[in-house]
């Protein structure tokens, strides 16, 4: 398919986190209406070269990431608030990785 691969936690040869790639690729930056956060606006070239695979990104099938981690749940869960701090506490309270909730 001609997709780009990139490869996280015991996949990756230095075990790469899956947030540090996101990071990266620009997944986390503000849009243009200045919010925290609001998806990834793809480039067509990628930033970062990838695992395997082109540069080039299809819109149309966009990027695969492959990663063998510990098993883990996640949720989305939306705050409405411009508090990114309180969001932030929040995020914490709630995650074990945080130290909140196992």
């Amino acid at each position: 398919f001609q997709v780009p691969v990139f490869l996280y936690a015991a996949a990756h040869p230095t075990g790469k986190a899956l947030e540090t790639i996101r990071r990266e690729l620009g997944y986390y930056r503000p849009n243009f209406m200045g919010n925290q956060w609001a998806g990834w606006a793809q480039p067509e070239i990628l930033p970062e070269k990838p695992d395997e695979g082109p540069t080039l990104v299809s819109r149309a099938r966009g990027i695969v990431m492959i990663g063998a981690r510990p098993w883990i749940a996640t949720y989305n869960v939306p705050i409405m608030s411009t508090d990114v701090s309180a969001a932030r506490r929040i995020a914490q309270m709630v995650s074990a990785r945080g130290g909140g909730l196992p």
